[in-house]
This record gives structure tokens, sequence and C-alpha cells, in this order.
């Protein structure tokens, strides 16, 4: 009975690891897709940076969305981090 309590708990941990992963990396992908994407608008200059209305719109919604992805990141790996703890404590 031990050991089926202990594969049972070691796989719901493995899968709530495994769910974080997936937010995790996700978050990151969406990160360096916006900032590649408003790298290549200011190159190609679709996004008019002399415009300093638009130009800081741009920084605040881009400071808001980065630091809300470093936020859910760092959130993230650390709840990962606890789950290997857990899973090697068992």
């Amino acid at each position: 009975m031990q050991g089926k309590e202990f594969n049972i708990k070691k796989n719901l941990l493995d899968l709530d690891y495994q769910r974080k992963l997936q937010i995790y990396n996700t978050t990151l992908i969406i990160l360096f897709t916006y900032l590649i994407g408003v790298i290549i608008a200011l190159v190609s200059e679709k996004i008019d940076y002399i415009n300093t209305t638009l130009f800081s719109i741009l920084l605040i919604t881009s400071a808001i969305f980065v630091s809300l992805c470093i936020t859910i990141t760092i959130i993230f790996q650390q709840k990962m981090k606890q789950i290997r703890n857990q899973i090697s404590s068992l």
C-alpha cells in the first residue's frame, strides 16, 4: 500500500510540474516574440519613435508587459523548484 501511495503522490507532483513548466516556457516564448516584434518594428521604421506620444505609450506598454512576463517567469520557476524538492523528499 505504501508503494502505491508513493506512486500516486509522485505522479500528481509530476503532472503539476509539467503544467507549470508549460506555462513557464509559453511565457518565455511570448516575451521573446514580443521583444523581437518591437525590435523589427523599430528597425523597419513602422513605429515612429520621433513621435514622443506614440513612443511613450509603446514604452509604458512594453514595460508593463515585460515586467508581467518576468514576474510570471520568476514565480513559476520558484514553484517548479518547490515541486522538485517535494519529489526528491519522497
